[in-house]
């Protein structure tokens, strides 16, 4: 889910409207730019290059000027260190330096330490194309300019900044690449904020444009929402600057949703009501959207029946087995002991 801060932007396009009122202009004169940017003294190509073209006059009196611009990154999101396996005692044969890391270890029954699998992670090249323009036109002692690009409501240019968790939450961290990639072809300033090991205080304090992270997590298999609502009432905002507690990270206050968690404060855990008053909620947070849900995420669970039988299976899946649900117990109604 994707949590932001700032408001709906507004796109400023008044060219194609305005100009329609203005006699047409003879063209002085007509050409075409292309070729390949280069390194200086390498004669190699940019792998991102910008190619701006500005100003033509049309006339004594018309001033058309466009701006062109083409980009093209191919990113890279490296892991956090860069320890040579040898430097600490590990002999893991020959590596590159691009692989360069912590590898994993195991410790027995206890799980496992370093190891972050699939880095680094390198996007797909992207090409971005910009297009803006504005005409100006004099008339006597008037002057009359057009034009059109992105802005936010007070004017300023539109940029956002995708806060992601780097490679402790690589799902989410390729979300976050995917997103600015498709706002930058967009022609939108968007770029990726890794907050490698500073995610936490950073969601908290409110130090992002737009963060990927979990703002919504329910009981797990079962409709009652008062497990994360709760924390959502205005009650719960803190003012800038300041730590929000857990899960209302974009700070949403809205008197109507006040009076829904009010009301699941007063209902049971199995009253039908809850699932009307969670409706409720939806209905709402579709209107307002305070986030932008993504998608569901993938957990694996390894369940062992040595001990224990009766896990949920492909065959029978009767319930959602993620452990780390506070009411796992009470979902998983099918456990025995394994005879013998």
């Amino acid at each position: 889910m994707i949590s932001s801060r700032w408001k709906p932007f507004a796109v400023a396009a008044a060219l194609g409207i305005l100009a329609a009122a203005i006699p047409a202009a003879r063209v002085h004169a007509q050409g075409t730019v292309s070729g390949r940017v280069t390194a200086q003294g390498t004669g190699q190509p940019l792998a991102e290059a910008r190619v701006l073209v500005i100003g033509s006059t049309l006339s004594a009196n018309t001033l058309l000027q466009i701006r062109f611009g083409y980009n093209r990154i191919s990113q890279t999101i490296d892991v956090n260190n860069k320890i040579d396996p040898a430097s600490l005692g590990l002999n893991t044969g020959p590596l590159d330096a691009a692989d360069y890391g912590v590898p994993a270890l195991t410790l027995g029954t206890f799980g496992y330490i370093g190891g972050v699998a699939g880095y680094p992670i390198t996007t797909s090249p992207t090409e971005t194309y910009d297009f803006s323009g504005s005409l100006t036109e004099t008339r006597g002692a008037h002057t009359v300019k057009v034009g059109g690009n992105w802005q936010t409501p007070d004017g300023k240019p539109f940029t956002v900044r995708v806060m992601v968790e780097g490679d402790s939450r690589p799902v989410m961290t390729r979300a976050g690449a995917m997103i600015a990639q498709q706002w930058r072809q967009a022609g939108i300033d968007a770029k990726v904020d890794t907050a490698q090991g500073t995610m936490l205080t950073r969601r908290a304090g409110g130090d992002f444009d737009t963060v990927i992270s979990w703002s919504v997590e329910t009981w797990g298999g079962h409709p009652d929402l008062s497990y994360f609502l709760d924390s959502w009432h205005s009650q719960f905002v803190a003012p800038a600057g300041q730590p929000q507690p857990a899960r209302n990270w974009q700070r949403w206050a809205n008197p109507e949703l006040d009076k829904i968690i009010e009301q699941v404060r007063t209902v049971g855990f199995d009253d039908p009501r809850g699932i009307e008053l969670g409706k409720d909620y939806v209905k709402l947070a579709v209107r307002e959207m305070p986030t932008i849900p993504l998608m569901s995420y993938n957990v694996f669970t390894v369940m062992d029946d040595t001990y224990w039988t009766g896990w949920p299976t492909s065959a029978n899946p009767y319930t959602n087995p993620v452990p780390n649900w506070g009411n796992s117990r009470y979902m998983l109604v099918k456990l025995k002991p394994r005879p013998g």
